[in-house]
């Protein structure tokens, strides 16, 4: 029987998991089964996960006579009172049931015709409340139909009704009218999830030596409304500008009325002028301009306006650039191998942000993978109630996120490409101290016999916003000189690093000592640069490569 047929050559099949639904229809059996001449049944009833004053939410086999009462059952909950009935759903066998998990498997996984039809019956129109008064075989339960399903508690006063998530009845298998005996959570359970998986610091890395007492930490929300609002304390300034000739003068005034300053241009002057004279004066890091409620464009010319509003920035060019880590180990597993792979991508610029978080791990019986991207986001430098600058990146994600074992199955909360919007917050002093310390280790060892090779790989660097501008830039010809470009950014996109953030495939975690090298050197000798020239680069780089030698 058993031995036999695992021990058949024929047998290939895993064994079946352990959540049962119905299956296809089958023949029904000329043979009636032995439960049909029983004078009792086991029927499996359960409450509602969180139901107020439920000592006992598992499922509980009950046995009961054939001819029993629903009231039978709710004499046998631990909290009978208020119990407005029962709703059928589809048998699911607990975890350490292995009798019923074998028999499944060996002996009648797939219910007879007549058993089916009582699952489908019980579950049509909403679900079939099985009330009190009623007899069980009134719904067509018997001693055979009863193991294909399970009878759920529910209640009709709200303060003995469980809140619950929509997706959780739908899995399931509860119809509509499970919604009038539970309150449904106004936030979805994936959201629920996200926040348990995903919680700061995302960058550890960033924080190196920790956070002292007081110091502010990174953070990291959730919602599913885009209800972040980034930000920044700052002045407001009125301008008035009045003409006279080639000449234009320009009045600042608060918000009170009271003259802070005067300046004095050229008519021809664009606002990108105006910028760097009111600055200067103001000691401010930078401004922007508005004409009512429409942004001024730094091109636009003086003369075309009589008033303006100015509004004091911080100077995002503080923290703008490209910040990432990358991290991969391959080590021996037994027969096999276990790799995990770390990339961490944090871009920052003018008008636009973009982060990443990726772990994947892939081990000899399991794998895994957390990633949540941030590809189309906005930031601002705001400062924290604390008295610290701290850097606010804000809107859409997307996060995946499983852990499952060939033999066990999944563990923990389950997400495939949910969107919602998140905020992160990372202190400023964090990033500064990141633009200055690098960091590239590898270790290799060759495989031999039997045993697999090992590699460790670690590097984390900054990338200037010049020097990730001049990555975006084509190579002239297939023979690129740019060696920096054929590491990080072949083919010159112009999307750089979004792209790699949408698709870890393009991702090249793999930079020689050398090619790091010439990274940092153009670093050192850029940072803090607006604009640089491919030629000074490749000069940068060639020096670079002198004293490698």
């Amino acid at each position: 029987p058993v031995a036999q047929r695992t021990n058949s050559s024929s047998f290939q099949h895993p064994l079946p998991p352990r959540t049962m639904e119905p299956a296809a229809v089958a023949d029904a059996s000329a043979d009636q089964p032995a439960e049909a001449s029983c004078k009792t049944m086991a029927v499996t009833v359960c409450s509602l996960r969180g139901c107020a004053g439920s000592e006992d939410q598992r499922l509980r086999e009950l046995e009961v006579p054939l001819d029993a009462m629903v009231d039978h059952l709710v004499a046998q909950l631990p909290r009978p009172e208020g119990c407005a009935g029962f709703l059928a759903i589809p048998h699911v066998a607990e975890d350490d049931d292995e009798d019923a998990y074998f028999a499944a498997y060996f002996e009648d996984a797939t219910p007879d015709p007549a058993s089916r039809s009582l699952v489908e019956k019980l579950s049509a129109s909403g679900g079939v409340l099985l009330t009190p008064g009623q007899k069980l075989s009134s719904y067509g339960i018997d001693g055979v139909s009863c193991r294909w399903v399970d009878l759920c508690a529910v209640y009709a006063e709200k303060d003995m009704q469980p809140v619950m998530y929509k997706e959780t009845l739908d899995d399931m298998g509860f119809g509509e009218t499970v919604l009038s005996y539970v309150k449904i959570d106004p936030e979805p359970r994936s959201l629920v999830d996200a926040r348990q998986c995903f919680k700061a610091p995302l960058f550890r890395w960033l924080e190196k030596g920790g956070t002292g007492e007081g110091e502010v930490s990174q953070t990291l929300e959730f919602s599913m409304e885009d209800n972040f609002f980034l930000d920044e304390p700052r002045q407001m300034l009125s301008l008035h500008l009045d003409s006279a000739g080639d000449r234009l003068s320009v009045a600042c005034t608060n918000m009170a009325g009271d003259l802070v300053c005067s300046v004095k241009l050229d008519a021809t002057d664009t606002v990108a002028m105006l910028r760097s004279c009111l600055c200067k004066q103001l000691s401010w890091a930078s401004m922007a301009f508005w004409h009512g409620d429409v942004a001024v464009a730094d091109s636009a010319s003086l003369s075309s306006f009589s008033a303006l509003t100015a509004q004091q920035c911080f100077g995002t060019e503080r923290a703008s650039g490209c910040y990432q880590l990358q991290k991969c180990k391959l080590s021996p597993a037994g027969y096999s191998s276990s790799s995990t792979t770390t990339a961490h991508v944090l871009m920052l610029e003018p008008g636009r942000a973009g982060l990443e978080y990726h772990f994947r791990g892939e081990y000899k019986r399991a794998e895994e993978l957390s990633s949540l991207v941030m590809a189309d986001a906005r930031w601002s430098i705001e400062l924290h109630e604390s008295g610290e600058q701290v850097v606010k990146i804000a809107g859409r994600a997307q996060l995946s996120r499983f852990w499952v074992h060939e033999r066990s199955g999944a563990d923990g909360p389950q997400l495939q490409d949910f969107g919602c919007h998140a905020l992160v917050t990372i202190p400023l002093k964090q990033l500064e101290r990141a633009q200055s310390v690098e960091q590239h280790a590898e270790h290799s060892t060759e495989g031999s016999g039997w045993s697999c090779g090992s590699r460790d790989y670690t590097s984390s660097f900054f990338l200037p916003l010049c020097l990730v501008n001049a990555l975006r830039v084509p190579a002239d010809n297939e023979d690129d000189a740019f060696v920096l470009r054929r590491a990080l950014n072949q083919g010159g996109s112009p999307n750089y690093p979004y792209d790699i953030m949408l698709d870890p495939a393009e991702r090249h975690c793999n930079l020689p000592r050398g090619t790091f090298d010439i990274m940092s050197h153009l670093r050192k000798n850029l940072v803090g640069r607006e604009h640089v020239s491919m030629d000074e680069i490749l000069q940068l780089q060639a020096s670079a490569q002198q004293m490698q030698v």
